[in-house]
């Protein structure tokens, strides 16, 4: 389970990212000027698929073994 750190801290952190976009809210301004914390949105969702892509690789690895030839 050690070896899933990274995604996992990824996927919380893109969560994280999703969840303040949703709390932070947006308004509109008196000049008609929308305020709205849109990074979050884009950033969150690229590390939850950054976080899928890292699990996949891992998982990959594990499976065909990538720690050279038997003895």
């Amino acid at each position: 389970m050690r070896t899933f750190v990274v995604p996992v801290v990824l996927f919380l952190i893109g969560a994280g990212c999703i969840t303040a976009f949703q709390l932070i809210g947006g308004d509109v301004g008196a000049d008609g000027i929308v305020r709205e914390p849109f990074f979050l949105l884009g950033i969150g969702y690229g590390l939850i698929a950054l976080s899928l892509v890292a699990a996949a690789i891992i998982t990959a690895l594990k499976m065909f073994g990538s720690s050279g030839p038997e003895r």
